[in-house]
């Protein structure tokens, strides 16, 4: 695989990842879209910022946002969703 199609794989995986995270946010503050736009700069800027240039460094970044995406999907998954929880009623 080239560099260049492996850098797209990882920086794909981390957009999902991203997206899952900024996902649980939004929904675990009552649909708040500042929280979200605040979260989404701020990682924009520490991954700008903190991060050395190169593939490695950046694959790593990717890579980690996926592997948190993916913990907040297993750990929450009733709150990415936005329907209410379901309740029976006996009657």
């Amino acid at each position: 695989m080239s560099v260049a199609a492996s850098f797209l794989v990882f920086t794909g995986v981390g957009m999902v990842g991203q997206s899952l995270i900024l996902t649980w946010l939004f929904n675990q503050t009552r649909g708040s879209v500042l929280l979200a736009v605040l979260a989404h700069a701020s990682l924009n800027v520490g991954t700008g910022f903190f991060v050395t240039p190169g593939f490695a460094a950046s694959m790593a970044v990717w890579v980690s946002f996926g592997v948190v995406g993916m913990v907040v999907t297993l750990a929450a998954r009733a709150a990415l969703s936005n329907r209410p929880p379901t309740t029976s009623s006996a009657t």
